[in-house]
């Protein structure tokens, strides 16, 4: 970071927003198919209770794929003297700027 006029203060990895969603989104399906295999147990139906133990399944899969999904690092940098946004926007994406601060995301691939 130094080449290009930036000092960086810290850095961290964050989770993207779809991959939230899908965990809330599987926690939610899992809880409510417990809920419904719990209560097709205390029938003692048999056929309901297969698809809410599949679905409960489901819902944890789908937790799981979007807890395991790939981080984002997120970079604050102070800029030392004048630092051309353009040439920094060439490397990362630039998530916001405060005066000196400058909130960076590193490039995911190619676009």
């Amino acid at each position: 970071m130094g080449a290009s006029g930036l000092i960086q203060m810290n850095a961290h990895m964050v989770m993207r927003g779809w991959a939230i969603g899908m965990i809330i989104a599987g926690t939610v399906i899992a809880v409510l198919a417990a809920v419904g295999l719990a209560a097709s147990i205390a029938r003692r139906r048999t056929r309901p209770g297969i698809a809410f133990t599949a679905l409960a399944l489901a819902g944890v899969m789908l937790m799981t794929a979007g807890a395991r999904q790939p981080r984002v690092k997120l970079i604050r940098a102070c800029a030392e003297g004048q630092v051309s946004l353009e040439a920094v926007a060439a490397i990362y994406d630039i998530i916001a700027v405060d005066g000196k601060m400058i909130t960076l995301a590193e490039r995911q691939g190619p676009r």
